[in-house]
């Protein structure tokens, strides 16, 4: 599928012609989308902020919206998160989240206000979630182990950082 047609797709992107495979829904060197998702409303003149939204992707939470973004620099595709309206986090937790390195942890490139509602914007990383490789970690001790290992190690750096779930 190419933005805007209804035609199959090809293994490249019809936007900036990298290779993609047939079950990826964005194209990870320029961002466009793929698939059902590219005859979505036009996400080319969308903006919040200094960030261009590429595409729209699903999000479990109600009245969160997330995206696919570009900054205007041109850098790395990132991902948004649009809170709802009203949802204000604690300003002393951004500086806390942006301080953190930690190879298992999404870095926070910034936030702020698009109209009404707060953003986030963060580090986009490839790969499968954790809910995609649950079913196989039960046969894989290792990675059973190395998946473990990460959590065990991010919670504990947010828990010295004073990050606690709060409900």
């Amino acid at each position: 599928w190419g933005p805007g047609t209804g035609s199959a797709r090809s293994d490249s992107c019809a936007t900036c012609h990298a290779p993609v495979e047939p079950d990826d829904a964005v194209c990870i060197s320029c961002g466009a989308a793929l698939g059902p998702a590219a005859t979505m409303r036009d996400a080319s003149e969308r903006r919040i902020g200094d960030w261009s939204i590429v595409a729209d992707l699903p999000c479990a939470t109600p009245g969160t919206e997330l995206f696919l973004v570009r900054h205007d620099a041109g850098e790395a595709p990132s991902l948004l998160c649009l809170l709802p309206k009203g949802l204000e986090p604690d300003a002393g937790l951004y500086p806390v989240l942006a301080g953190i390195d930690h190879p298992s942890v999404p870095r926070l490139l910034t936030n702020g206000q698009a109209g009404e509602r707060a953003f986030e914007v963060w580090e986009h990383v490839e790969g499968p979630t954790l809910a995609e490789i649950a079913p196989e970690l039960g046969r894989d001790l290792e990675r059973l182990e190395d998946t473990a290992g990460a959590l065990i190690g991010a919670l504990t750096l947010f828990e010295r950082r004073g990050l606690r779930h709060g409900n």
